[in-house]
């Protein structure tokens, strides 16, 4: 692992953001609202325009890899096509 890198309480690794121990992400987790927070960070990122349209990607990809195979995640991916096809095409990739 990377310096700034931890493993979260559903095994997967990512920035610590937030300084050491739990992200926001882990509370999402043990709250049982992971799905709902995912979905709303994917289009949070697909949406927003700070400039770093690589991060925006890659941090919309990687809640959308949470979301995916969810029973939300497969329900809103019709949804999300629907709404913002073109953005959408881009976490297949």
């Amino acid at each position: 692992m990377k310096k700034r890198e931890i493993t979260g309480i559903d095994g997967t690794v990512r920035k610590a953001y937030y300084g050491k121990g739990k992200q926001p992400w882990d509370e999402m987790v043990e709250l049982g609202w992971a799905e709902h927070f995912a979905a709303g960070s994917v289009l949070n990122y697909l949406k927003r325009d700070k400039g770093d349209d690589k991060h925006d990607l890659e941090s919309a990809r990687w809640y959308w890899a949470r979301l995916a195979n969810t029973k939300l995640g497969l329900i809103l991916r019709g949804t999300l096509r629907r709404i913002i096809s073109d953005d959408i095409k881009q976490l297949d990739d």
